[in-house]
């Protein structure tokens, strides 16, 4: 009779460690997907909710302030959130506005944009050339309203960027507190980097200038997160206000702008801690009086770019430390609810697994879990880390392996303490004949 009572509560208790083991790996599973695709980027509704890509609810918002084929004046679209793997959150908005001498049309939105009534500052993106003119395009207005001066030294490089100060009417207006000037079309040939010298003139050149500018685009956007990181930490800015340089006398394609800016977003927003410079908002400022082909072009640039964005970050293994911890816990869970549910069913033990299931089924099954898990989740870490140093990357799936393997890793401890214990490492006395 008590054999009976015993063997009904040792079913009861491993039915509860079961259930209990089920509803973490369940818990954990759903919690693991949340962190992984979620929470780290999401396209803004505005109304296009019930579209079938994400590129196609992006195109929608750039449809929604387009009117005969331009965008409208002020057209302002919130198209993403993106949260950093120190999970700062950014928001990546394309706002119509013509950059004049002194002011920003319309200025009420732009201010409103930039927060100039709350104090907020912003860094103004600009292309240049070597000695830092601006003689065309929005370039020239730019310079203006910073009172951004030339250079009289020596002139700087192809893909080179430096930051200033803006202290013109865009400052006072506006809050725009640098600009950060990037050299993409040059005309002479300075230091050890030569000038794109393709003439631009020719239009059947286009495609091979527009081809060697656009590696300056992606050297000047990288220099400028790279700049930013060296000045004080005690600069806070809000926004980053970024035209399409190098797309106008450069040439080169608006694809060629918002691919080099997806790619550098993509490194940027994996920074964590105070490396991190990125801004609560990025806006693509975008213009009302370019050709409807270009802003069409414009358009579907920032589509292509902006989805592809969205949707390469929220696949990617972020290595926060929540999600790795998520990742073992599922590991070390789902491998003991194996175990348990094979104890139940009375599947056949492999042999070195003897002492394992002994353990759990002589002694309270809980406790012997609850410090299995505990044991299990400590060489976890240590064997997780081991495989980041062997490959220098570790998903989430070879995280929840390495939980997996901690739980039978601390199996072969048992064991190996279990030998011990017997003295079955000590050596046979010697009788030593005289």
């Amino acid at each position: 009779m008590k054999m009976r009572i015993h063997r009904t509560s040792s079913k009861l208790q491993q039915l509860i460690a079961l259930a209990g083991l089920l509803i973490c790996v369940i818990v954990g599973s759903i919690r693991l997907s949340y962190e992984r695709y979620y929470t780290w980027a999401e396209i803004s509704d505005g109304g296009v909710s019930q579209a079938s890509s994400t590129k196609d609810r992006i195109n929608r918002l750039l449809l929604a302030i387009t009117k005969a084929d331009e965008p409208v004046p002020g057209g302002q679209a919130n198209l993403v959130t993106l949260r950093t793997s120190g999970r700062q959150q950014i928001s990546v908005l394309v706002v119509e506005g013509d950059l004049q001498d002194s002011t920003i049309d319309p200025s009420i939105t732009w201010k409103n944009i930039l927060g100039t009534d709350r104090g907020y500052k912003a860094l103004l993106l600009n292309s240049v050339d070597e000695m830092h003119r601006n003689n065309g395009g929005i370039s020239e207005h730019i310079a203006k309203g910073c009172e951004f001066p030339a250079l009289t030294g020596e002139p700087v490089q192809i893909g080179d960027l430096d930051i200033t100060q803006c202290r013109g009417p865009y400052r006072k207006e506006f809050g725009i507190d640098l600009i950060a000037s990037a050299a993409i079309v040059v005309w002479t040939s300075y230091g050890e980097k030569n000038p794109c010298e393709i003439p631009i003139e020719a239009p059947e050149s286009d495609q091979a200038y527009s081809e060697c500018i656009a590696p300056q685009i992606r050297k000047a956007l990288k220099k400028l997160f790279d700049n930013l990181r060296a000045r004080p930490k005690d600069e806070t800015l809000h926004t980053f206000v970024l035209p399409a340089i190098g797309t106008g006398l450069g040439h080169a394609s608006k694809e060629d702008f918002y691919q080099a800016l997806k790619g550098q977003l993509l490194a940027e927003l994996q920074v964590t801690d105070d490396k991190n410079v990125l801004p609560e908002n990025i806006v693509l400022q975008v213009w009302r009086s370019e050709d409807p082909e270009r802003w069409i072009a414009s358009r579907q640039a920032i589509a292509n770019a902006i989805s592809e964005l969205h949707d390469e970050w929220i696949t990617q293994d972020h290595k926060s430390s929540s999600v790795e911890k998520l990742a073992g816990f599922v590991g070390v869970s789902g491998m003991l609810f194996t175990i348990v549910l094979s104890l139940l069913v009375g599947l056949r033990i492999p042999h070195g697994f003897a002492s394992e299931y002994r353990l759990l089924t002589s002694g309270p099954i809980l406790l012997v879990l609850l410090g299995w898990g505990l044991a299990s989740f400590g060489l976890y870490d240590g064997i997780q880390q081991f495989v980041f140093w062997l490959t220098s990357y570790s998903s989430s799936k070879e995280q929840i392996i390495c939980g997996a393997v901690g739980v039978l890793a601390c199996g072969v401890l048992f064991r190996a303490k279990s030998a011990f214990d017997e003295k079955k490492f000590q050596r046979p006395s010697l009788d030593l004949e005289e």
